[in-house]
C-alpha cells in the first residue's frame, strides 16, 4: 500500500515502455506466431462468392442463375 501512496503515472508509463531490444522481439515472434494478414486477403473474396452464391450444394445452380440474371436469353421466334 505504501507503494500507492507515492504513484505517479509517469513512473507506470516508465516500468511499462519497451526497450528497442523488447520491441525487436515482440515483432519476431509476432511474424514467427501468425497475424497473417496475407490469408484474410484470400478469406475475404472466398466468403463474399459464398454469400453471394449460396451453400456448396446449390453453387452451380445460383452461379448460373446469377449469370442469367445479367444476360438473360433472348428467344428469336
Amino acid at each position: 500500500m505504501e507503494e500507492l501512496k507515492n504513484f505517479k503515472p509517469i513512473d507506470l508509463y516508465e516500468k511499462l515502455r519497451l526497450s528497442d531490444n523488447d520491441f525487436d522481439a515482440w515483432r519476431k515472434f509476432r511474424h514467427q506466431a501468425g497475424n497473417n494478414t496475407e490469408t484474410y486477403k484470400s478469406y475475404l473474396p472466398e466468403f463474399m462468392w459464398r454469400k453471394r452464391f449460396g451453400n456448396i450444394e446449390n453453387v452451380f445452380y445460383n452461379f448460373w442463375h446469377h449469370v442469367s440474371l445479367f444476360y438473360p436469353c433472348e428467344r428469336n421466334e
